[in-house]
């Protein structure tokens, strides 16, 4: 069984690395394979090195496919969808280029699935503040509670990253006229039948800049894409 995770990044060379690091640090069980899809919406390639860079580290079997955005619109969306198209795992994972993966995050959600026969597994997530160098001043863990579709409706608490889809459950794509909330569409469009398990352990590190020298802390999330 292969689970494919799929990095979208844009211009994001100084943080793309620890992104991919976490990826690449993942681990599944024995017969399980893991292939990582970097879609990078920068036509110019921009994270091709950051990749490169970071998979010569790294002594691994793991499959890596690399997408460059060469023609069509832009977004992150319609980078999601490139990369879906090439997915050749059951399950699909995503993971934005400012994020990371916790150890075994995959390896956890993906056995909680089974063992809960989900088609679709969320675990908790920690919002890390940083300054603007990049040093971590405080962390807070979300815990999820979840216990119907219908608290979808009210807002989406499953950020990228903190989940696995089976394929089959991933029928519609996103929705590339959308510049924002694009995510949350997408779990809306494809949650309503599923079979939804929440592991009660952190499964990813939502980095967020906050700028001290601004007044009142201003927390400032760095925009995925143009």
């Amino acid at each position: 069984m292969m689970l494919s995770l799929i990095v979208t990044t844009f211009k994001r060379p100084a943080l793309l690395p620890r992104a991919l690091r976490s990826a690449f640090r993942q681990r599944l069980s024995a017969g399980d394979q893991l292939e990582i899809i970097v879609s990078d919406d920068d036509p110019e390639g921009s994270g091709l090195q950051s990749l490169s860079t970071v998979q010569s580290e790294y002594a691994t079997t793991i499959a890596v496919k690399y997408i460059k955005r060469a023609e069509g619109p832009g977004g992150v969306a319609a980078s999601r969808n490139r990369a879906l198209n090439a997915v050749g795992g059951e399950w699909i994972a995503f993971l934005d280029d400012d994020d990371c993966l916790v150890e075994d995050a995959l390896l956890q959600l993906l056995e909680y699935a089974r063992a809960n026969r989900a088609t679709f597994c969320a675990g908790n997530y920690i919002r890390v503040y940083e300054d603007l160098q990049g040093a971590t001043l405080r962390q807070i863990l979300h815990q999820l509670h979840w216990s119907n579709f219908d608290q979808l409706l009210i807002g989406n608490q499953f950020p990228m990253g903190a989940f696995i889809i089976h394929r089959n459950q991933a029928r519609i794509p996103f929705n590339t006229n959308l510049r924002t909330h694009e995510d949350w569409l997408f779990l809306l469009d494809n949650l309503q039948d599923a079979t939804i398990a929440i592991l009660d352990k952190p499964v990813l590190e939502v980095h967020q800049v906050l700028d001290a020298s601004l007044s009142g802390h201003q927390q400032i999330r760095l925009p995925l894409f143009h």
